[in-house]
């Protein structure tokens, strides 16, 4: 793992617990750790305990640093050091020895200033202490910091500068005068660097072997005062043999003499990623209880409540050739089913020796599934799936024998760079088609995905430092470039709108794109400020459009758009937050004859999708189906309703709102693709008439293809089944409040290829989405694919009909279009795509009120009012759009259109930021000719 950086190890460990993974990364930074507390401590005992200390604090965070592993390091051991040192009343003996000793003159020495540089050093922002560390205590190049952190040699050597320059600052604040530019830093790199003693190497090994969160928590309670030496002892005492032992728990009969024996047989005991040592290493009997006391996160199945009930299993994983994989990554799947979100929480990881070996004990019994990846990237989905096995209680299964990369045995490989040619190393590849597939690029930024089958592939490429990129490959492609676009960052400062005064605490992300709604799902955990002038930084944004969102207790949270440049930071962004504004308001939930609704849940979401039975409701409806919300959050558009014997609705967030409810509808579908049933495909349930009430209900078909949707909203109902990545099937019909219905869908046979290039004003158009729309005999199917670098596209899996072909230039707004292409089997029909746009119709919209809006499309044909506004919540799903605009605060809009023909204009009026109901409308039909545009003005009709 030598070759991953800090990000990519440190994500090992806290998601999947790799020994390994830890054991590199720390290796990597003991030397500056000790350092920093030697420097600190001048007690090499003390220091070496201190630095298992913060190392341990880095393996057991909950909130682990994002970047910059070094500089957190160093502000962790510095601050642990001095508290180590008060502790032990040396601190103000060394600070009162120190003071006397002040020289009068510049000319200080080390033995002056080497406590109080560590100070300064941790006091630095983040962008110059990082690159610092590195340097004057890890002892890096500054070409080796430019390529870990993703910034020019020449930013580097800036930053190291000023870092030094506000180290000096910091030591005169102090009273010590010390050498000024290259003098200081000369004097700080010959006394920095140290080399860690042996005996941190081997904790080192011991804290990677033995760190489990639940288990140290626990432990530390009981090791106390009594230095970390000893704690580590204990957990390695408890983590032995898969059993899990409490200090003082119920039940348990391991003494605190025995933690020094048990660490004995850690040291003794080989230690595999791959096998997990004899549960007769250490003998207590675990009760029920002492299991929820010391997992409480394990998932139910996992680990089983006794050790009567523990189930295993072995063997080995090889490639289709009977070579054994090594290093391979097994994952053992928990029978409650796969998240890719949640990931390790619902499985256990093996990692496979040099022989392909692997082994996992301690499992329930049940059903499991069992996924295969590669070595070190990370990367997992459901698509890695080889195997499924059966446990029974007690079981051990051996001899199981995973084949990796059955699925083909073709190449995809290349080379990942940036704008300017310069390979990028520790690039994520992966594959989103059949089968995935993941690689990490090395120093030359080359990377091989292999084992893939024959046909397109689209190979995405993701790096913290870059904006993610892609390409479409077939098998057996060699020589495949992919470039990113370095990101850039994002500095300005947060007032009070009304006094012009710094707001000093707030939360601000940076996300990409253009953001019409706020909501609070944007903010994550490390998105808080704290800074007495209102100053915020951001880095690593995407280049190109993005929004700023920022909030902070009493203001009006705000949504600031900007437009950030590759490798450039856009410096004073000012952003002025308004004073909050109270937005209670109450409601009432009816049913369709005006009879209330009690005990139905009330939910708020300013996006409209509603969360139902997640205990996320904010509150109930009494006996009258009257409600009450006293502090929703900020921009809360939509309030909706749950009841379990009817339909979700939704409402107005403002006083009186009245909420209809219906009774639920229920679909009972059937999948099957030349007769026989599809397994695992996803189908889905919309109504559009009611899609921001939340009704979005979907399934997942079993072994004869069937699944069942209940609780639809009724009305026109879109029925979609997800067959692959970018391909879907679609059928619309009517269900009445309370009917059931079956449908039986047969998914044609994939026949045909459509390929491509999309050009917009002579030159091809990267990163463009293409949408085909095919009808056939059985059905309307949607397949979507995203053009390459090149600007070509490629649909393999397409079955005979005729088809519509759209592609989207700028995101959902401009749109071009090819008609009726003829689908024969076995054909490959080739189009040009020209997205260029020297038509529009442009006007102003009229009789907008206070805070109106006004979304505006435009159709392909005559459609009636009816038509039109069906088809404007459904935009992507409906090739009868061209094009879509938002007017301006003066109501101004222009429809770009890439060919003459007649269009149906239609404008929606909407209140604020609310795009789901709209307060007003107007209609026109306009012909569109090569003598230019068409300018009309529209009239809100209310």
């Amino acid at each position: 793992m030598t070759h991953l950086n800090d990000q990519a190890l440190l994500a090992h460990w806290h998601r999947h617990r790799n020994a390994e993974a830890f054991r590199e990364l720390a290796s990597r930074h003991a030397r500056m750790v000790y350092g920093t507390a030697l420097r600190v401590l001048r007690n090499s005992e003390d220091a070496e305990d201190v630095s298992q200390e913060c190392l341990l604090a880095l393996a057991h965070t909950r909130r682990p640093p994002r970047r910059n592993v070094a500089a957190w390091l160093h502000r962790t051991v510095y601050r642990a050091a001095l508290n180590y040192a008060r502790s032990r009343k040396r601190r103000g003996a060394r600070e009162r020895a120190y003071a006397e000793t002040l020289p009068e003159s510049t000319g200080v020495g080390w033995d002056e200033i080497r406590e109080l540089v560590d100070e300064a050093v941790a006091g630095l922002p983040e962008s110059c202490r990082e690159p610092l560390v590195r340097h004057f205590f890890e002892a890096q190049t500054h070409e080796s910091i430019a390529a870990s952190l993703g910034v020019s040699r020449q930013t580097v050597t800036h930053r190291i500068n000023q870092g030094v320059t506000m180290v000096r600052r910091r030591l005169s604040e102090k009273g010590v005068v010390a050498p000024a530019g290259a003098a200081l830093a000369t004097l700080i790199q010959s006394h920095s660097a140290v080399a860690e003693p042996a005996g941190l190497a081997v904790e080192i090994g011991r804290i990677a072997i033995a760190s489990t969160p639940s288990v140290w928590a626990t432990v530390a309670s009981y090791a106390g005062g009594a230095g970390m030496k000893v704690a580590a002892a204990a957990v390695l005492a408890v983590v032995i043999g898969g059993a899990a032992w409490r200090a003082g728990a119920p039940g348990s009969d391991v003494a605190p003499a025995s933690v020094a024996r048990a660490a004995a047989i850690a040291e003794a005991a080989p230690v595999t990623g791959a096998e997990t040592p004899s549960r007769d290493a250490v003998a207590p009997r675990l009760t029920r209880a002492a299991v929820a006391e010391v997992a409480p996160d394990s998932e139910p199945g996992i680990f089983a409540a006794s050790q009567d009930d523990h189930a295993s299993l072995s063997g080995v994983v090889v490639l289709p050739d009977g070579r054994p994989f090594a290093g391979s990554h097994v994952w053992i799947v928990h029978p409650s089913g796969f998240d890719v979100r949640r990931g390790p929480s619902r499985a256990q990881l093996c990692v496979a020796d040099d022989a392909g070996r692997f082994s996992q004990s301690g499992l329930g019994p049940g059903d499991y599934r069992i996924l295969v990846t590669e070595p070190e990237t990370m990367a997992f989905s459901a698509r890695n799936e080889v195997a499924s096995v059966s446990l029974a209680p007690g079981e051990q299964k051996t001899g199981l024998r995973l084949v990796y990369g059955q699925e083909g045995s073709l190449t995809v490989s290349g080379v990942v760079v940036d704008a300017a040619g310069k390979p990028i190393e520790g690039v994520l590849l992966t594959t989103e088609d059949e089968v995935m597939r993941s690689a990490i690029t090395d120093r030359e930024g080359r990377f091989a995905l292999r084992y893939l089958p024959e046909g397109e592939v689209f190979v995405y490429a993701t790096h913290d430092a870059y904006t993610r990129g892609g390409v479409n490959a077939r098998g057996g492609d060699q020589d495949v470039r992919i470039v990113l676009e370095a990101r850039g960052a994002v500095a300005g400062r947060v007032i009070d709108a009304k006094t012009g005064s710094p707001i000093t605490r707030f939360d601000a992300v940076c996300r990409p794109g253009y953001l019409v709604n706020y909501r609070e799902s944007v903010f994550r955990d490390n998105s808080g400020f704290n800074d007495r002038e209102g100053r915020f930084r951001m880095e690593n944004i995407p280049a190109g459009d993005a929004t700023i969102a920022v909030r902070s207790a009493g203001y009006e949270p705000v949504l600031h758009h900007v437009t950030v440049e590759a490798g450039m930071v856009l410096d004073d962004v000012e952003i002025a937050l308004e004073e909050a504004r109270n937005r209670g308001f109450s409601g009432q939930v009816l049913t369709a004859d005006g009879s209330p609704i009690g005990g139905a849940r009330i939910y708020l979401d300013a996006l409209g999708h509603v969360s139902r039975r997640d205990g996320k409701h904010v509150t109930v409806t009494d006996a009258d189906g009257v409600f009450r919300v006293n502090d929703p959050p900020p921009t809360t558009i939509l309030v909706h309703a749950w009841h379990p014997a009817f339909a979700p609705g939704s409402g107005k967030a403002s006083d009186n709102t009245v909420i209809v409810l219906k009774p639920s509808a229920r679909l009972d579908v059937e999948v099957v693709s030349g007769g026989a049933p599809m397994e695992g495909v996803t189908v889905r349930a919309t109504c559009y008439e009611a899609l921001y009430a939340g009704n979005d209900t979907r399934a997942q078909t079993d072994a004869n293809g069937r699944a069942v949707l209940d609780e639809i909203t009724p009305g026109d109902i879109t029925v979609a089944v997800e067959i692959t990545r970018g391909r879907s099937w679609h059928e619309a019909l009517y269900l009445q409040p309370g009917e059931a219905k079956s449908l039986r869908v047969d998914i044609p046979e994939s026949a045909c290829v459509v390929e491509g290039v999309v050009v917009v004003d002579g030159a091809i158009a990267p990163e463009a989405l293409v949408c085909l729309y095919v009808e056939t005999p059985l059905g309307r199917e949607i397949l979507q694919r995203s053009t390459g670098p090149d600007g070509t596209f490629r649909f393999d899996s397409v079955p005979a009909g005729v088809a519509q072909l759209a592609a989207f230039t700028a995101g959902d707004f401009w749109r071009a279009f090819v008609d009726d292409i003829p689908l024969r089997a076995g054909e490959v029909s080739s189009v040009t795509v020209d997205a260029t746009m020297p038509h529009a119709v442009r006007g102003a919209v009229r009789g907008l009120g206070p805070d109106e809006r006004v979304l505006v499309l435009a159709m392909h044909g005559v459609l009636s009012l009816e038509e039109a506004l069906a088809a404007a919540p459904r935009r992507l799903a409906e090739p009868v759009v061209a094009s879509t605009a938002m007017s301006d605060d003066g109501g101004a809009y222009v429809l770009p259109l890439h060919r003459p023909g007649t269009y149906t204009v239609l404008a929606t009026a909407h209140r604020g930021n609310d795009f789901v109901h709209h307060v007003g409308y107007d209609l026109h039909v306009v012909e569109v000719t090569d003598a230019g545009d068409v300018a009309i003005d529209l009239t809100v009709q209310r």
